[in-house]
């Protein structure tokens, strides 16, 4: 435990400074985007999509996504949809 702190405590830094995001943040747009994809592209669930994605349970990723894009799961894919 002690080894695995001292490397995130070195790394994390360094991740944003090349990168501009916070580990946490980097990886939920990428897995926003992925989820973006999956909604358009299937008739999947968000509980299927949340699961896929790396999320924990559906409501996580309902969180997540409404803050990064303004809208739920369900309303991106109704207006993609239309």
């Amino acid at each position: 435990d002690t080894l695995v702190t001292g490397v995130q405590t070195c790394a994390l830094p360094i991740f944003k400074s090349q990168t501009g995001h916070t580990y946490s943040d980097y990886l939920n747009m990428v897995r926003i985007h992925h989820a973006k994809a999956l909604l358009t592209n299937t008739t999947k669930s968000v509980t299927q999509i949340a699961l896929e994605t790396g999320f924990s349970y559906p409501g996580k990723l309902t969180e997540v996504f409404k803050k990064r894009e303004g809208l739920t799961p369900l309303n991106y894919r109704k207006n993609i949809t239309t």
